[in-house]
């Protein structure tokens, strides 16, 4: 920015025009060797970033700040993408980084979240998402028939033009019809089908992560059980190591349409 001290630079290990700056109002980075800049803002607060550094194994980054706070972006591989590209293709799918399989504890016990009964002076960070991480941008999103009629009548109002009551045989295609969503598809190394899962469609990037498991047995029910603070969601068994592949897709109206090629990663013990 204009205004504002820079206190810090690093320089990406694999794309050498990636550049990350802290400054005196937030952390910025590059893809064409510091021509242009874009501010990080996925909930990171605007702050005075003096350190920077990059974790090359795991591809994450490491952010400290003034007020001796510590902030890590969990592999910004999709950063060395350039937009122009993205642009291009109605959904990207970018690689998967390998993940550790193993099952979670539960330190604090089952009450009050991740502080369990330690009470709100109780000190904790946020572990990263357990699982496989899938990183996606959607071009456009996916918008359900009702939101698009409702986009173009917003346009026509600003311009003064009408925007007469939709027909029944309208209304009723949009009542009936079921949202659009966002499939994953992930396989073992056979090519069976292990789960599928959906994810946010709207507009940008977005990441979803698989909690390594296969669908939870348990019987359809058409109201949701008894709640019991004792009892936990239904799970299905974990998957064994080894190498998977996932397939970025979409659903409109029951018809699933494959957006990406297969992106293969391994599941490590």
């Amino acid at each position: 920015p204009e205004w504002g001290s820079v206190h810090t630079i690093a320089q990406d290990h694999v794309d050498p025009n990636l550049l990350f700056v802290g400054t005196e109002f937030g952390l910025f980075y590059s893809q064409n060797g510091g021509q242009n800049w874009t501010p990080l803002k996925a909930n990171f607060p605007t702050i005075d970033v003096r350190d920077i550094e990059i974790q090359r194994r795991e591809n994450d980054l490491v952010i400290g700040t003034f007020g001796r706070g510590i902030y890590i972006l969990d592999d910004y591989t999709p950063l060395r993408t350039n937009a122009a590209e993205l642009a291009q293709s109605e959904a990207t799918l970018f690689p998967v980084r390998d993940s550790w399989i193993y099952v979670e504890g539960d330190l604090w016990g089952p009450f009050g979240g991740a502080k369990g009964s330690n009470g709100d002076n109780f000190w904790h960070a946020e572990n990263p998402p357990f699982g496989a991480v899938f990183s996606y941008v959607i071009r456009d999103g996916l918008e359900s028939q009702s939101n698009a009629r409702r986009t173009r009548e917003i346009e026509i109002e600003k311009e003064g033009g009408d925007t007469p009551y939709p027909s029944w045989e309208t209304l009723r295609a949009e009542d009936r019809e079921d949202d659009p969503a966002i499939l994953f598809i992930v396989r073992d190394g056979a090519g069976n089908v292990v789960r599928r899962i959906t994810g946010p469609s709207g507009k940008g990037l977005h990441r979803v992560a698989w909690d390594l498991r296969y669908p939870a047995p348990d019987a359809v029910r058409l109201s949701p059980p008894p709640a019991s603070p004792f009892s936990n969601p239904p799970v299905g068994p974990l998957v064994v190591p080894g190498q998977y592949s996932v397939t970025l897709a979409k659903r409109i109206n029951g018809v699933v349409t494959t957006l990406s090629e297969p992106q293969t990663f391994t599941l490590k013990p």
